[in-house]
């Protein structure tokens, strides 16, 4: 969670493991923006699905709040979501 340059926000973004296999974990990942702390003004949801190539990290989630003025009305803000990469298995050479 962080609080915005106009205090009255607050942005939250988390990841939920919803679904692990043998294969791949599937996760939920949610970003709230809330106003006055009680009340949710905005949300985006969505999955990312974790495979052998791509590995969901410690620390994924980076918020950005610095205001970017788009028009009298809009404001921006950032969420960004970093996964690691790594190179499939059979491309692993062990010397």
């Amino acid at each position: 969670m962080k609080k915005t340059t106009d205090s009255a926000y607050t942005i939250a973004s988390y990841l939920q493991l919803s679904e692990k296999d043998k294969k791949y974990d599937l996760y939920h990942w949610r970003v709230l923006l809330i106003k006055d702390e009680q009340r949710i003004e905005s949300s985006y949801s969505g999955f990312i699905e974790e495979e052998t190539e791509i590995a969901v990290g410690d620390d994924p989630i980076l918020l950005d709040t610095h205001d970017y003025y788009l028009d009298d009305n809009v404001k921006a803000f950032g969420v960004i979501l970093n996964v690691g990469y790594a190179a499939p298995q059979g491309r692993i050479a062990l010397c």
